[in-house]
């Protein structure tokens, strides 16, 4: 689970057994009913996975915010065999185990160095890019537009869009070549690509409502507010 991984990013972002059995048994009370079994479960992981994210998010820091969601979406997607461990890992690492000095000359002048360590690492790692060097070669004036895009991972990747869009993991591979090419862009495109896997709804910011966080507490589950330098809840707790 995500969940338990958590504590891994900050210490205190601890989830108790009790504390996910109450979710899910919310859950499975909230949930719409189906008589086909098949449709009953895909139902409730879809609410459960949802309804889950929402209560982790509230106890999170603004900065850990994407990684959990990212966490949560390549999951989701390693368990539907769609990603495996090296395209994860291509994302975390990118070409900064490779030595500059081993690689072939940089041959683009519009390219940094840093780009270019991802780029030659990318093409040696996965078979789907196999060819991405050759195709910047021939093509170096689409790719060099689109590198200097103010919004490349809101453009059409030069020559291998098609080829993209119509790959299981395309929106993936897609994250994978921003991450390579423009590291700056990376987070707008982790967006796209959560968007796209799971839903507008795990992108769009949630808004907080204390009578919700009230309606999923109990006298076993007290609710510990974290509160900012003038920060003041009193009027919303005494609306409740």
């Amino acid at each position: 689970f995500v969940v338990v991984q958590l504590p891994l990013i900050n210490s205190m972002y601890q989830t108790s057994l009790a504390q996910f059995l109450q979710w899910f048994l919310k859950t499975m009370d909230d949930s719409p009913t189906n008589n086909v079994v098949k449709k009953r479960v895909a139902i409730l992981i879809k609410d459960l996975t949802f309804n889950i994210y929402v209560n982790i998010d509230r106890g999170l820091f603004e900065v850990d915010k994407l990684t959990y969601k990212l966490m949560t979406c390549m999951n989701i997607l390693t368990n539907d065999n769609i990603l495996n461990s090296n395209m994860t890992n291509l994302l975390l690492k990118g070409g900064a185990a490779m030595d500059l000095s081993t690689l072939p000359k940089k041959p683009f002048g519009w390219m940094n160095a840093t780009a270019w360590m991802n780029v030659f690492n990318l093409s040696q790692s996965l078979d789907f890019f196999a060819d991405l060097k050759s195709s910047l070669t021939q093509n170096e004036d689409e790719w060099k537009t689109w590198y200097n895009e103010d919004a490349p991972e809101e453009c059409d990747i030069p020559m291998i869009e098609e080829r993209i869009s119509q790959h299981p993991a395309g929106h993936f591979l897609k994250l994978l070549l921003i991450r390579s090419f423009r590291d700056d862009r990376t987070r707008l495109a982790a967006l796209n690509f959560i968007g796209s896997a799971l839903g507008k709804q795990y992108v769009d910011p949630l808004t907080l409502r204390m009578s919700d966080v009230n309606n999923d507490a109990g006298p076993y589950c007290p609710i510990i507010l974290m509160l900012t330098p003038g920060a003041d809840p009193g009027a919303q707790l005494e609306d409740l």
